[in-house]
């Protein structure tokens, strides 16, 4: 139709003999019966290996073909699972058209996202700021949301290549000894004085 609507044919409700002769003054009616027919559209979330990290959501409910719509809405950047994992969107694998006009059936936009990670690595400074050790990986690269603790990382006393003694004096201001990872590298610092 001119508003995009689109109609099937329903052959068991056909009224009248769709075959026959004509015969002189006599008119003979057969009756096509349609039935609109109607699409959805439904949005998936899965990560780059394929595995649904959050519920199929209807963004368009069965509704007349034509009618237009637009699954941004319900793209958020990032899903965080049950588990404390955290995954951002990929824009450039998003499969399916976002936006466009209801057609007939199910019309499916899958939107996919790849984990977060990070790191947490322990610092050791003197007093006055200094490194006076090397850094230490206290958790390699690892799923958002996984619990650390650096306390296993922290000696209660260093020596220097030239003999000098530190002791640990305390956590830098803004360092968290335990926690859980969030994306990027997580830094612990402790803190030594001679």
């Amino acid at each position: 139709t001119d508003e995009g609507k689109t109609y099937e044919l329903v052959p068991a409700s056909t009224v009248g003999d769709e075959t026959g002769t004509v015969e002189a003054d006599e008119t003979k009616e057969v009756t096509y019966v349609y039935k609109e027919v109607k699409g959805s559209v439904v949005v998936n979330y899965v990560t780059t290996d394929g595995t649904v990290i959050q519920a199929p959501v209807t963004d368009t409910p069965e509704t007349s073909t034509g009618t237009p719509y637009d699954t941004t809405d319900v793209m958020p950047g990032t899903i965080t699972t049950a588990d404390g994992k955290t995954y951002k969107l990929v824009p450039s694998l998003t499969q399916g058209s976002e936006t466009g006009d209801v057609v007939p059936g199910v019309t499916e936009v899958t939107y996919v996202y790849e984990e977060v990670k990070g790191s947490v690595v322990v610092n050791y400074v003197n007093t006055d700021g200094k490194v006076i050790a090397s850094q230490v990986v206290d958790t390699k690269t690892t799923s958002t949301g996984t619990d650390y603790d650096t306390t296993d990382n922290k000696p209660t006393k260093i020596t220097t290549e030239d003999g000098t003694v530190y002791y640990y004096k305390e956590v830098q201001a803004g360092s968290n000894e335990t926690g859980t990872v969030v994306e990027g590298t997580t830094e612990v610092t402790y803190v030594y004085e001679k």
